[in-house]
């Protein structure tokens, strides 16, 4: 899934990001890796790819074990 949301500080993606998978109330604890937030240790779990376009943040969200 792709999600896509305007430009605002990087910092403030992030924190949505982290506070959007903190609803998903799962046991796996993620991390930031650069700009993917996924599970620690690479492990099966759900990672958020960030990637700045022209005039948004691009958000791919990709789930797997």
């Amino acid at each position: 899934m792709t999600l896509e949301l305007p430009i605002i500080s990087e910092g403030k993606i992030k924190y949505w990001i982290g506070k959007i998978y903190d609803l998903g109330l799962t046991e796996i604890p993620n991390e930031w890796y650069k700009n993917i937030y996924g599970p620690v240790d690479g492990e099966a779990g759900c990672y958020y790819e960030l990637k700045r376009g022209k005039n948004k943040w691009v958000i791919d969200i990709y789930c797997g074990c």
